[in-house]
């Protein structure tokens, strides 16, 4: 067996309850900023254990610090905020597929801005129609559309 096959697992599965539980907090009245903002400080806390765990130093640079907050309001903040209000809106389920779709956009986009990138490979193109067809086996689209 592959030796990053159950860390692989175990990290699907957390990431996929986040969504179910997101919805459970919009429910019971949590407003989606402090969805938000809880997710982000546990986060936090995870990272900050790993570090004293690892016995590694926080970093000095005040650049990085910099790159670091911006990265995490436009790549953290938002989105949380945002998935949490739509949440407000629609299933979890849709919401986690609508995040699964983040990869096969971020190639994308790549593609298309990144002059290094314009010539993806068989092996992107692969993952690219793979992640796609995957997005829509969770969302039954044999199915049709539906109501909701």
């Amino acid at each position: 067996m592959r030796r990053w096959l159950p860390g692989f697992v175990a990290l699907s599965a957390i990431w996929g309850a986040s969504f179910a539980l997101i919805k459970v907090a919009v429910e019971a009245g949590v407003p989606p900023l402090w969805v938000a903002l809880w997710r982000c400080a546990l986060g936090a806390v995870t990272l900050w254990t790993i570090l004293v765990l690892r016995h590694e130093r926080v970093p000095r640079d005040r650049a990085l610090w910099g790159h670091s907050a911006v990265v995490a309001v436009l790549l953290n903040t938002v989105p949380f905020t945002l998935f949490s209000f739509g949440e407000t809106r629609v299933s979890s389920v849709l919401a986690g597929v609508m995040n699964a779709t983040t990869p096969l956009f971020t190639l994308l986009f790549t593609v298309l801005t990144v002059a290094e990138e314009r010539r993806p490979g068989a092996r992107r193109l692969s993952g690219l129609a793979l992640g796609f067809v995957g997005v829509l086996t969770v969302l039954g689209v044999w199915r049709g559309i539906g109501s909701g």
